[in-house]
């Protein structure tokens, strides 16, 4: 399809061919714009997509990853995916680490430990799959009111349930945080 050999068919000087070939070159730009636009579509659609997951959005980022909403497109399962941050895929260190960080959370069947689903590759994107914990963060509570001595027992005697499951089953967290 060539544009410009399009438009020097209609080398006349009368009025219509004027006309004509401003119309013709209207009509090649449409084509040519909705191909483009067609193009960019499929391509925002393919981003937003991980072999069968969808992602719908950002929820959080931290020092190895960005976490995203998605959901499992053939049973329909909200999750969280992590991605490992595009400076690392080339570490073979970082990509051990978060390999051992899938894996180890794997291992753990706890109520105050986050599942995994699944961890792999897709192109050049480290990711994980995990349940997805809808609500707030602790930090934001925490900033937002004043928690009451009892909110913060519950609290703690949680988080200490879940740690001492991990520490018997031979792992140690290196970074609690709210």
């Amino acid at each position: 399809f060539d544009p410009t050999a399009m438009l020097n068919t209609y080398s006349g000087t009368g009025p219509v061919s004027y006309v004509v070939a401003w119309c013709s070159g209207f009509v090649v730009m449409s084509v040519i714009t909705s191909q483009v636009i067609y193009g960019l579509r499929a391509k925002v659609r393919e981003a937003q997509q991980l072999g069968q997951y969808r992602l719908i959005q950002k929820i959080g980022e931290g020092g190895m990853g960005t976490v995203y909403l998605a959901t499992h497109k053939l049973i329909g399962r909200k999750l969280a995916v992590k991605f490992l941050h595009a400076q690392y895929v080339t570490s073979e260190e970082v990509i051990t680490r978060f390999q051992r960080e899938a894996q180890t959370l794997a291992s753990l069947s706890h109520p105050g430990i986050v599942a995994v689903y699944d961890f792999g590759r897709a192109g050049e994107h480290w990711y994980l799959t995990m349940e997805l914990i809808e609500g707030t963060d602790l930090r934001r509570v925490i900033d937002g009111r004043a928690i009451t001595p009892r909110e913060a027992l519950g609290i703690v005697s949680q988080v200490c349930e879940a740690l001492q499951f991990a520490h018997d089953k031979g792992v140690v967290h290196r970074d609690i945080k709210p």
